[in-house]
């Protein structure tokens, strides 16, 4: 995902999120469906610079600054904290050669 973007604060763990972003950073879900579920989509100053050597990556995940995380989720409304539910990317890149999520 780039880095860390959410927390649990003390008093307001809900064990079915990944809490609440951080001060200084953006989260929205693009594409919601009925439910507000759709793609995580971040940006913050700990967001990584790209993937080494490979700017087709690079360019296909982070678009106008924002990092397109392949993960599904959405806020839940009483509390604000996002879930996260599943990857949504069908492969991910480990080493040189591409593995299927799980």
């Amino acid at each position: 995902m780039g880095g860390a973007y959410t927390v649990h604060a003390p008093g307001e763990v809900d064990f079915d999120s990944v809490g609440t972003p951080f001060d200084n950073a953006d989260v929205r879900i693009d594409a919601p469906d009925d439910n507000g579920v759709g793609e995580i989509v971040v940006r913050t100053g700990g967001m990584f610079a790209g993937y080494y050597r490979n700017e087709e990556a690079t360019r296909a995940d982070v678009r106008n600054g924002w990092m397109h995380t392949g993960d599904a989720g959405y806020f839940k409304q009483e509390n604000g904290h996002l879930v996260l539910i599943l990857m949504i990317k069908p492969y991910g890149l480990f080493g040189t050669e591409k593995i299927e999520r799980l």
